[in-house]
């Protein structure tokens, strides 16, 4: 083909073209064709692949689906029993509380119901002595003919010497020093035996307080204590009345006690003190 044969009008160049580029051309518009159809979504193989998709996502959703309430229900069961074992142990603790305070209200108790009956013993042994007391002052004022009304507890106040004893100061001394040579302790420090004393000691007494020579003692007050049968020792206040004393020793193994009537300090029979007691 000459220069001449391109530059001729007559020229058709699609005289010349075979039937492969005519193939080419027809597989493009098919490709377009089908371009067209995909973008479209109108491809039967596209619809045919997004069905299979959509099918093994829903599938996928089925299966998480199950997977989501079996957890769910794991987890509302796992929550009911940690909720009811909560209450449980709660119910089981306060129960435990409940039980130990009432034990220990009801041995509170018991110690105060006890201690209340001692204290009643205590004073029903008291006003024994007291009755026996005053019958001793009331046979004795009718044998010396005396009738008078007075109370006999003023009576037994204003008497100032004891009664005589059957055994003597000297042998009641003697019989001391033996007992203190054969029962040591570190309190006491000598064997003497107080004097019988005139009464001399201002005493004022009720529930609440005991005043001795204008010192106040309390309940529950240390103090030293001595008697005409026991020497000075260290003791406490265990008891109050208003007309006597109830006085416990508060050295660890010594079961000694004192109850002392307000006769009995202001004569001096027992004498008490913050400091060591010295006899006159």
């Amino acid at each position: 083909m000459s220069y001449n044969d391109d530059n001729n009008m007559d020229y058709d160049p699609f005289d010349n073209m075979d039937f492969r580029t005519i193939n080419v051309n027809t597989q493009r518009l098919d490709l377009l064709e089908q371009r067209r159809k995909v973008l479209n979504g109108t491809d039967p193989k596209l619809q045919v692949e997004i069905a299979k998709i959509k099918e093994q996502l829903n599938e996928r959703n089925l299966i998480l689906n199950a997977q989501m309430d079996a957890e769910y229900k794991w987890i509302s069961t796992r929550c009911k029993q940690e909720s009811e074992q909560l209450e449980t142990d709660e119910t089981s603790e306060l129960s435990n509380v409940i039980t130990k305070l009432s034990d220990e209200l009801d041995s509170l108790k018991q110690s105060l119901e006890d201690y209340v009956h001692k204290m009643d013993l205590f004073d029903r042994k008291t006003l024994q002595v007291f009755e026996s007391v005053c019958q001793e002052l009331n046979v004795d004022d009718k044998m010396d003919g005396d009738y008078t009304q007075d109370n006999p507890l003023s009576l037994l106040e204003k008497r100032s010497v004891m009664p005589g004893r059957l055994i003597s100061d000297a042998a009641i001394k003697e019989d001391l020093i033996h007992l203190n040579q054969s029962f040591v302790t570190t309190e006491v420090d000598t064997p003497e035996v107080p004097k019988l004393m005139r009464p001399r000691h201002k005493v004022v007494m009720d529930k609440a307080r005991l005043i001795y020579d204008g010192k106040t003692f309390y309940r529950g007050q240390k103090l030293f204590v001595q008697t005409m049968n026991y020497t000075k020792f260290p003791a406490i206040v265990f008891a109050l009345a208003d007309e006597y004393v109830h006085i416990r020793s508060r050295t660890p193994g010594d079961t000694r006690e004192v109850f002392a009537t307000i006769d009995d300090l202001r004569a001096g029979r027992v004498r008490i003190g913050r400091k060591v007691v010295t006899s006159p």
